[in-house]
């Protein structure tokens, strides 16, 4: 017996909520996990799987609670009293490699700015 979805009205496509989208994509992330099948199990073509991988990988991040970062703190070591004042520090800089590219940012990047180079050097192929 096949499933069958009747829609009635205009709309010939079939919304699927963000609840759907999220268990049908982690069916893909499973150990021999095949599109083709995930695909034909919920009645979608195999492409728009990976369309929707793709949308969330390229989402942007709401706010910096969601961001996968911990919080840095850069301070000076305490200062010795009778030793003379060192050279000043060259100026501090985040450096990411990824996939044979490098990125090099000011230290003081905004989170933002560091979450968009990570994407897209992800984005690389």
């Amino acid at each position: 017996m096949t499933r069958g979805e009747i829609l009635d009205g205009p709309e010939r496509r079939r919304r699927w909520s963000e609840d759907e989208k999220t268990e049908i994509l982690a069916e893909l992330t499973k150990p021999g996990a095949k599109g083709a099948e995930i695909a034909r199990r919920y009645g979608v073509s195999r492409g728009l799987l990976y369309t929707w991988r793709k949308e969330r990988r390229l989402a942007p991040v709401a706010s910096a609670t969601e961001m996968p970062f911990a919080p840095v703190l850069l301070t000076s070591p305490p200062s010795q009293s009778q030793t003379p004042p060192a050279p000043s520090p060259p100026p501090s800089f985040i450096e990411i490699e990824m996939k044979g590219a490098r990125v090099r940012l000011p230290g003081d990047a905004p989170a933002l700015t560091v979450t968009a180079a990570i994407r897209a050097l992800r984005g690389r192929s």
